[in-house]
């Protein structure tokens, strides 16, 4: 989980951030900002399935986009492969590339 550990840990407890298993393959962190999906890491196999659910669980919680803070820079391709038109937006604190993908409600 990276630097922000205890960060993490403590949110995960307050019911802050939320962790989803998917298709029990992958774990992914996850927090509605306002109308956007944040997912804050994720970890295991099957990214591009996950990304899918990741999709419809931001469409189900309303949000107008997703964001991604992804360490691996492969992730962009996977997400421009699939047709989701993702958008870089820099970089965070840790160096993660910032991913938005519109999803529109």
């Amino acid at each position: 989980m990276g630097p922000d550990f205890d960060i993490i840990e403590r949110d995960l407890l307050s019911n802050k951030l939320e962790l989803f298993s998917i298709n029990g393959e992958l774990l992914a962190i996850t927090e509605k900002i306002g109308d956007e999906f944040v997912v804050c890491c994720v970890a295991g196999a099957n990214l591009k399935n996950a990304i899918k659910a990741l999709v419809k669980l931001g469409q189900k919680y309303k949000c107008e986009t997703i964001r991604f803070h992804a360490k691996r820079r492969g992730v962009y391709g996977i997400v421009e492969k699939m047709g989701l038109n993702p958008k870089r937006n820099g970089y965070d604190k840790n160096g993660y590339l910032i991913i938005i993908i519109k999803i529109g409600v």
